[in-house]
């Protein structure tokens, strides 16, 4: 088969990730793949030699920029119409939006995406309408739970696929450093409202003021960095809490870790908590829509909380101290390495595609 993934950057959110995860294993397995792409950053993902990665403005941000809307669409339009793909896949709202727009009149099958909480997002009102109206217009949409399924009417739910996202088979091998001087308490995303960070540190600080051994160590950045560093300065924290920017290697990170948590009001699919427990983290979540409870078998293989609940969130941090934090890790890495390595997931995209 022949594919073409579109997606604003190769760097970023975990759908820029899923997005390089699925071209470089479906490349590897011998399809023809082509990544199409806005505009260069830093710190991009990986992509194979075995896929045709495609720049739409040939440089960085500056070009794009420069870029009338209409000169956008017409561009990713010459792409779609020389890749002659049999499937192209856009990621995220906006690229599916250009895709929509740029396909008009063209004999191209388009699988779209929904990569977030259709309820919470996109925020603005007409996009969630264009959004809306993509998808029950589409050939085939794919969402990464049931829940995101249940938002739309249910007579399109027959071109609506789940297809949960992959764990690059990386995250599976690596080896946890356990010889460090501090229990080390993490958690990583954007500094946003979503993520709910505010609520995670003052599910710690009692934690942390009790024992000076334990640590929390929230890596990204974000809109709220300055605000969060006040808000830990505030509970005199600064020797427990730590903003620790953005990382550029999250599989060093989760290897130096002991606990991770997921505090976030609202996701799509989490990958960060997907990649913990494929490494062998034990977890604590928010019970958000959507995607940890998909994951985490609470008491068994990680822990669920309420969203927006310090307090439970606490008590589970507690809970998760005075029992066997190793069974708990062993059975997060073999059901993400059962149910979302790379491989499983391609042959659930080649049956969405042949179906």
């Amino acid at each position: 088969m022949k594919f073409l993934f579109v997606v604003p950057t190769l760097s970023g959110g975990g759908a820029e990730r899923v997005a390089t995860i699925l071209s470089n294993k479906l490349a590897d397995e011998g399809h023809i793949v082509s990544l199409l792409y806005y505009h260069s950053t830093d710190n991009e993902y990986f992509v194979s030699e075995n896929v045709n990665s495609i720049n739409l403005s040939n440089v960085y941000n500056v070009e794009y920029k420069k870029l009338s809307y209409i000169g956008k669409i017409k561009r990713i339009r010459n792409i779609i119409k020389k890749e002659n793909a049999d499937f192209i896949i856009p990621f995220l709202s906006h690229a599916c939006a250009h895709v929509f727009f740029a396909s008009v009149g063209l004999d191209c099958k388009v699988i779209y995406t929904v990569r977030n909480n259709p309820n919470s997002s996109p925020k603005n009102f007409l996009r969630k309408k264009l959004r809306d109206y993509i998808i029950n217009h589409s050939y085939k949409t794919i969402v990464q739970n049931n829940e995101q399924k249940m938002y739309f009417k249910e007579k399109i739910h027959d071109k609506i696929y789940v297809l949960p996202n992959p764990i690059s088979d990386d995250f599976l091998d690596v080896q946890r450093n356990k010889n460090h001087d501090k229990f080390v308490i993490a958690s990583a995303g954007r500094l946003t409202p979503q993520k709910n960070f505010k609520m995670l540190i003052d599910s710690v600080e009692n934690i942390c003021k009790e024992n000076s051994n334990i640590v929390l160590q929230i890596y990204g950045e974000g809109e709220l960095k300055e605000e969060l560093q006040n808000y830990i300065d505030e509970k005199q924290l600064n020797e427990s809490v730590f903003l620790m920017g953005r990382t550029n290697d999250m599989k060093n990170m989760l290897s130096n870790i002991d606990l991770y948590i997921l505090s976030s009001d609202f996701e799509g699919m989490p990958n960060s908590l997907m990649e913990a427990m494929a490494v062998g983290i034990p977890c604590i979540s928010t019970d958000c829509p959507t995607g940890p409870s998909d994951m985490i078998e609470n008491g068994k293989n990680g822990f669920l909380v309420p969203v927006n609940d310090s307090v439970s969130m606490e008590i589970a941090i507690k809970k998760m101290l005075t029992i066997d934090m190793v069974k708990i890790g062993e059975n997060a890495k073999k059901f993400i390495r059962k149910n979302y390595s790379s491989i499983i997931i391609i042959n659930k995209l080649i049956d969405i595609c042949n179906s």
